[in-house]
């Protein structure tokens, strides 16, 4: 017997119906043929012998048949191939008469084995015959990676999502770039088309602004400003009546909990008729609590750990009956800042 075909591989498209489908290379054993089902997601399964298909043709030089226990779908790619064990089973008996059956069929396994591995050789990725490249590793997989040279080897490079968030931010700058040349163009083009109006005729208080066509430069007094924007005229200075202030408004304490908007009540008065565990502080700003002690006394607060004070530490309310504390507060970048001037009362 003799291997005198190179194939050793065929591929079938399911159509929900065939089972039968030839294997048209020689193989030795029914062992040394594998039977894979590829799905239309791009997975694979190794079908069993005996379990998926069965098999004929065992040393027939123009091989065999596969018949599947249930015949693939559309969508669906059967490939048979030819895959034996890579092993040397023959052993010769010293003095022996020469088996020349035995010894051509060890090596007709031999050019079976070296086909498959072809065919296997044949699947993967390789250098081109002219390269000096030679002996590349590969790094071990990391989900998501790309992979990328690195030197003569190849490493894990940026994941996919990496490389979707560069292509978007290529694009944006792209566009960007686009909108700031059209904006220079319009600029050069509104430099040499525009000019300001001679300056010697402006008079007291006159302003400078663009005319309606954004060609150019106009004068525009007080009055016409006004009327530009729509603005009453001013007939008679305003006047203060009376000092201005904000009213002092009255907090109460609910079941311990104080709640005080200070853009409603930026001047608030409150009474300690019971300790308070907590202040709800609402529309942070400028403002100022006092605090007075009832009759009672020995009452306390207790400040949100939001608020900052002079050296990091909260004031503890005067407890003296009648005792009075002032705390004012200012905000910046959304967080209070507390100071406390306390136990005010009268000079003795």
């Amino acid at each position: 017997m003799t291997v005198s075909s190179t194939t050793s591989r065929a591929s079938y498209a399911g159509n929900g119906s065939t089972r039968d489908f030839a294997v048209p290379f020689l193989f030795i054993a029914a062992a040394d043929v594998q039977a894979v089902l590829r799905y239309p997601d791009g997975s694979e399964a190794i079908l069993l012998r005996g379990t998926h298909y069965s098999l004929e043709g065992e040393g027939n030089p123009y091989g065999g048949t596969l018949r599947t226990s249930t015949a693939p779908l559309a969508g669906e790619t059967l490939v048979i191939r030819r895959n034996p064990a890579i092993l040397q089973e023959v052993d010769y008996m010293e003095n022996g008469p020469f088996p020349a059956e035995t010894h051509e069929r060890a090596l007709d396994r031999l050019t079976m084995i070296c086909q498959s591995l072809s065919e296997r050789l044949d699947r993967s990725v390789s250098l081109r015959i002219s390269s000096a490249v030679s002996d590349v590793k590969m790094p071990d997989p990391q989900e998501g990676c790309t992979l990328c040279w690195s030197g003569d080897d190849i490493a894990n490079g940026p994941t996919g999502e990496d490389v979707a968030a560069a292509q978007t931010n290529a694009a944006i700058a792209r566009i960007s770039s686009e909108e700031a040349q059209a904006a220079r163009d319009e600029a050069v083009q509104a430099a040499s088309t525009s000019s300001l109006p001679d300056m010697t005729t402006l008079t007291g208080c006159e302003m400078l602004r663009v005319t309606p066509d954004a060609l150019s430069y106009e004068h525009r007094t007080a009055a016409q400003v006004r009327s530009d924007i729509g603005a009453p005229g001013i007939a008679v200075p305003n006047l203060w009546t009376a000092p201005q202030e904000y009213e002092q408004t009255a907090l109460v304490i609910e079941a311990g909990v104080v709640t005080w908007d200070m853009a409603a009540a930026p001047r608030a008065m409150l009474t300690l008729t019971s300790n308070v565990t907590a202040i709800s502080i609402t529309n942070p700003g400028p403002g100022e609590l006092t605090l007075a002690q009832d009759a009672t006394g020995d009452r306390s607060v207790a400040w949100p750990a939001s608020i900052r004070w002079p050296g990091g530490a909260a004031p503890a309310v005067t407890d003296e009956p009648g005792a009075e504390d002032v705390v004012t507060f200012f905000e910046r970048g959304g967080v209070l800042r507390g100071t406390a001037l306390q136990n005010f009362k009268a000079v003795a």
